[in-house]
């Protein structure tokens, strides 16, 4: 007689947190002992943001469950309503499908509203990408709750796994398997220069920069004079591709969000994307001079491509760093500074020795291996264990 297959649940509620989780998700479905269903929530059900479930569907995913969190506007009250409306739908499905294990990642509140409901039913939570610190959003208090509500825990670095180990977890349910957006990165994969131009109908300059900013949920008042000032640098480098990426449905993203629109109509050097796909992002990131915004990707994933990345602002203060990053605040002469700084001889040198603080690939076969052969008979009746002093 067969063993039984774990049933594994994978919730991804953004083009960010799907394409990190992409590879993981096709291993899973080559397992033999595993049995995969994919919940679908966030942005990707949102047209303004691309309606990124087409994209998993292309890759010939089956969606199991959709939630549309009914996300109407960015401010306090909508997105808490959105918490709690998640809660009750995430709910019926766990009421409806029980599956062994749920996978999550990241700091996201539809993640988080969905692990609240998940840790009430009873259900095995696998976090990834924990222990890690982000300043300047609220999406750091989230992650480390979303920590204390899962059960097992994959992260990309051992000092985060130190930071999981301090939140009271257990280390021998903690793993260090690497980043899985450096699992993404194959160059030889990446669309060529010229099918990015074919697809994505436009070209590139002698000089591009590709833009990934997203609000700063713990500053939010600022977020408008601060986008004003980046803009206005922007506005000067006539003789510059400047690619935008849309921001995150965070407290404060439409306006951002309208700006960018009314940026690119004035300025013809410049082109939006809503969404780009994993994928297209990083073939784009692997054509530009520079990546400028407050993206986690700009600390993650471009240094493995040996690009560099003006981080501007506090939202990800707090990460591991390699020297591929300039640190800078919205002043305009430190933005021009920033960006005359990375056209440097010696900085474009000095990136060939760029080594990634997210390993060298192989984290969701890591992870899958780990799923295969965890026990999770009893697992929710964990203990918080202190650290000895």
């Amino acid at each position: 007689m067969s063993a039984k297959k774990k049933k594994i649940l994978v919730v991804t509620g953004n083009r960010a947190d799907y394409g990190l989780l992409k590879k993981l998700i096709n291993e899973i479905k080559k397992n033999r002992n595993l049995s995969l269903k994919i919940l679908v929530t966030g942005s990707h059900l949102i047209k303004k943001y691309g309606y990124t479930l087409n994209e998993i569907r292309s890759d010939k995913n089956k969606v199991n469950y959709k939630v549309n969190l009914s996300i109407n506007s960015d401010t306090p009250n909508d997105i808490s309503k959105a918490i709690s409306y998640g809660i009750e739908k995430f709910s019926k499905i766990l009421l409806y499908d029980k599956p062994d294990l749920a996978i999550v990642l990241g700091d996201r509140y539809e993640i988080f509203s969905f692990v609240v409901c998940a840790n009430i039913h009873g259900l095995p939570i696998a976090h990834l990408h924990g222990g890690e610190i982000t300043k300047g959003a609220i999406d750091d208090s989230l992650r480390h709750s979303i920590t204390k509500m899962s059960d097992i825990h994959f992260v990309a670095n051992k000092i985060y796994g130190k930071r999981v180990r301090q939140l009271g977890e257990n280390p021998r349910l903690i793993f260090n398997v690497g980043g899985l957006g450096v699992d993404q990165i194959h160059k030889n994969e990446l669309y060529t220069k010229k099918e990015i131009e074919k697809v994505k109908k436009f070209s590139f300059y002698k000089k591009n920069l590709i833009i990934t900013y997203h609000p700063e949920t713990i500053k939010n008042k600022f977020n408008n004079e601060n986008f004003d000032n980046i803009l206005r640098f922007l506005s000067n480098l006539k003789k510059t591709r400047i690619i935008f990426t849309s921001p995150n449905i965070d407290i404060g993203n439409l306006e951002i969000y309208n700006k960018i629109k009314k940026f690119i109509k004035k300025n013809k050097n410049s082109i939006f994307f809503e969404s780009l796909g994993h994928k297209m992002y990083l073939s784009i990131v692997n054509q530009v001079d520079v990546v400028i915004g407050n993206s986690s990707s700009g600390l993650s994933e471009v240094p493995f491509l040996k690009k560099p990345t003006i981080n501007v602002g506090e939202r990800q203060k707090g990460r591991i760093q390699v020297h591929s990053v300039v640190n800078c605040n919205f002043d305009q002469k430190n933005l021009k500074k920033s960006l005359k700084k990375i056209y440097n001889k010696k900085f474009l040198k000095n990136l060939k020795s760029v080594v990634s603080p997210y390993g060298k690939g192989g984290a969701a076969k890591k992870i899958l291996k780990i799923i295969k052969k965890i026990n999770l008979k009893n697992i929710k009746n964990k203990k918080f264990i202190d650290l000895k002093i």
